[in-house]
């Protein structure tokens, strides 16, 4: 009579929906912990951290062409870098910052490190950066064009 009672209430349990389950049990359902565990606590982490939440990081990730030619150069052609090299920012960049290192040198610095601290030697880094940057730049936008 035990197990007749106990078989009864066992299939009594098994019929009742899972939710029903879950609220007597006190559990919480798998899409309650996957939305809490990776939706809320993902986007918690990003406003922490100061980055963007997953949502926008996929979004942009879809967004992305998957259209490039993977049999086109990843370095700039021997023509491109001939381009950049006489891109008219490019030179007279490097013109100036040649002059600031023949200004440092003429000024008693044996070398550049020797020179750190100075005006001179402020110019010229923030020249240098401006040069670089301009470098990359052109070299991106021909690595862009390549791909297309």
């Amino acid at each position: 009579m035990y197990f007749d009672n106990l078989s009864s209430t066992s299939s009594t349990v098994n019929n009742v929906p899972a939710s029903v389950q879950d609220q007597i049990a006190d559990h919480d359902s798998n899409a309650v912990k996957y939305y809490l565990d990776e939706v809320v606590r993902t986007d918690v982490k990003a406003i922490v951290m100061k980055l963007p939440s997953r949502a926008v990081v996929q979004d942009v990730a879809h967004s992305l062409e998957l259209d490039t030619d993977l049999a086109t150069p990843y370095q700039s052609t021997h023509e491109q870098l001939q381009q950049i090299a006489n891109h008219p920012e490019v030179r007279s960049l490097s013109e100036l910052n040649i002059k600031l290192t023949a200004r440092i040198r003429a000024a008693g610095y044996n070398s550049l490190a020797a020179a750190t601290g100075t005006p001179l030697y402020a110019r010229k880094i923030k020249i240098q950066a401006q040069l670089n940057s301009a470098k990359k730049f052109l070299q991106n936008h021909y690595q862009v064009k390549n791909q297309r």
